[in-house]
């Protein structure tokens, strides 16, 4: 599953908010952890990623989501 496809589905769960939205959404929270072009990131899959660009996609993902509290182990 890609990247992009991943931020998009924690983010329909977890808020109320369209496809479109949830799309744009991840596109920007792409853009904002990750160093490389929004695409880019968006649209690989995680075993193409090195080890700390996938660690960049799940903070994008946990914090895509707004929680109250993050606990990173």
């Amino acid at each position: 599953m890609r990247i992009g496809d991943q931020i998009t589905e924690a983010v329909r769960l977890h808020r109320a908010m369209t496809a479109k939205e949830a799309r744009d959404k991840a596109v920007e929270m792409c853009a904002w952890y990750a160093s490389r072009s929004r695409r880019g990131v968006r649209m690989n899959i995680p075993h193409q990623l090195s080890g700390g660009m996938r660690q960049r996609a799940m903070i994008a993902m946990a914090l895509a989501c707004r929680p109250a509290l993050l606990i990173a182990v």
